[in-house]
């Protein structure tokens, strides 16, 4: 049988392809006399005839950019393509926003750190009166709203 025929079989066997398939240069005539997918396994077996390595793509530059990235690197105008809502949208930020307010002051509320002005408080929050969660604090301070020798949990 022909070598090239070994190389095909091998192929088949090994799973790659026949560019991948090499042969111990010792032992073509051996090759060259197999015939049957069994005669190619066991040269195989034997190590006369193996399949190089899949070649890959190194992820060396990207997994370095992934790290850069992490750390808030490379985000500059010259890296930006689509509009400020379309990288963050500004409705998700809106909710998480105003859920992490709503939360501080219904703990309050809870806790009975409260003396009046929760709905006052709430309805700023949904107008978008207050900003953040310190602001919270520091509105319901000036108020007088959050009892004095309250102690947060």
């Amino acid at each position: 049988m022909s070598i090239k025929a070994a190389r095909r079989m091998a192929s088949y066997i090994l799973k790659a392809g026949e560019s991948r398939i090499k042969f111990d240069p010792d032992r073509i005539d051996e090759i060259e006399k197999a015939i049957t997918k069994d005669d190619v396994r066991i040269l195989i077996r034997k190590g006369y005839v193996t399949a190089d390595p899949k070649k890959g793509v190194p992820r060396v530059r990207g997994k370095l950019h992934a790290k850069r990235l992490k750390k808030g690197r490379a985000q500059g105008p010259g890296k930006r393509r689509g509009t400020a809502n379309a990288r963050r949208n500004i409705k998700d930020v809106w909710m998480a926003r105003v859920r992490s307010q709503r939360k501080l002051l219904r703990s309050f509320k809870d806790q009975g750190a409260l003396s009046g002005g929760y709905r006052e408080t709430y309805n700023k929050i949904k107008g978008g009166a207050i900003k953040d969660k310190s602001r919270l604090v520091i509105f319901l301070k000036e108020k007088g709203y959050l009892k004095e020798n309250f102690q947060k949990k």
